[in-house]
């Protein structure tokens, strides 16, 4: 089982497998984020859903809100009612027939997740509604979370600044509430083991550190749009790292502990470490320009591309590489175990 989490600001990016499946072909992913990686997990879903099983969507937008750089605001704070959920619709329809994305009806039955805290001013509540608003429409298994006092956040239960308290440090918030381990347990079936209150999970597994370069830099074929190599490989950074609670005996940067807040305060790892999953993050790199992304957001506006959203953008078609390599790892290894 993998599941794929998308952060706004660190730009944390997490695949999840369960290591107890050994049939790395029909490995179940989910993908997820906060803010701008809710927006990219939705992209991801949409255009990837025969693939996908499942999308977390914390405060973030739906899909193909923005268009470009001038619908920003507009998916941000609004006014909601000039945010279409028919032409959204209409708009993946067409991108279906034009063979840009998969089939939508892949995405029956599929759990969803949704979460916007009452007092966020960033991303409005009634943006990130709309997501419902267009999951039922595709028939989504959907569990929503519009209750937490929360603002623009990462909610926790034990790490981060008051749950009303934007925290523009790491965006993480203490809100008595764990976010990570609700979410993925809605989806990947509702069987996870959850951490024990008050008290520590030990993290005993592996963090291996990869080069991003081989998944960067797709042919200039599926890379639409005017986007030159150049900034394709500015934009996401040169290493990613992947948790894994079995030790493979790779090169590693020592201990699972590397310093990235997000990696390590979010409770992904707690979840991981109880579960048996693997979790992978790739990071972006912020740029001052080709493209302008002063704070490391994935492209939910058309920074890389015209065409963000669909399966050939660089974005996209890199981190769908992560997840078949991760996949092809996990079958090899299940493999040589059985033998």
């Amino acid at each position: 089982m993998i599941t794929v989490s998308f952060n706004i600001f660190l730009i944390a990016f997490v695949i999840v497998i369960l290591l107890a499946e050994t049939d790395a072909s029909h490995i179940n992913v989910t993908v997820s984020g906060i803010s701008a990686g809710a927006a990219m997990a939705v992209q991801f879903h949409m255009a990837y859903s025969k693939e996908i099983s499942g999308c977390g969507i914390l405060a973030g937008p739906p899909y193909l809100c923005a268009g470009n750089v001038t619908g920003i605001t507009k998916c941000m704070k609004g006014p909601v009612e000039n945010i279409s959920a028919l032409s959204i619709l209409l708009k993946l329809e067409s991108y279906i027939s034009a063979g840009y994305i998969d089939s939508l009806s892949n995405i029956e039955n599929d759990s969803v997740y949704i979460f916007s805290g009452t007092k966020d001013l960033v991303t409005l509540p009634s943006i990130v509604k709309l997501n419902e608003k267009i999951y039922s429409v595709l028939g989504a298994n959907i569990k929503t979370n519009y209750d937490l006092p929360a603002t623009h956040g990462f909610p926790t239960d034990n790490f981060g600044e008051s749950c009303d308290v934007l925290n523009t440090k790491n965006f993480i918030n203490n809100c008595g509430f764990n976010m990570a381990y609700d979410m993925l347990n809605h989806l990947h079936g509702g069987q996870l083991i959850a951490a024990k209150s008050n008290s520590a999970t030990p993290l005993v597994g592996q963090m291996i550190v990869f080069q991003q370069a081989n998944f960067q830099n797709p042919p200039p074929s599926l890379a639409l749009g005017d986007i030159s190599s150049i900034s394709v490989l500015k934009w996401i950074s040169e290493t990613m790292f992947l948790y894994n609670p079995i030790n493979w005996g790779w090169p590693t940067s020592g201990k699972w502990f590397i310093g990235d807040t997000f990696i390590i305060k979010t409770g992904y790892l707690e979840v991981a470490e109880l579960n048996n999953l693997i979790v992978l993050f790739p990071q972006i790199t912020p740029t001052a320009d080709s493209p302008i992304n002063p704070i490391g957001c994935w492209d939910w506006w058309g920074a890389t591309t015209p065409h963000y959203t669909i399966k050939a953008a660089p974005q996209m078609f890199s981190v769908k590489q992560m997840i078949e390599t991760i996949r092809m790892i996990n079958g090899a290894i299940a493999t040589s175990a059985e033998q």
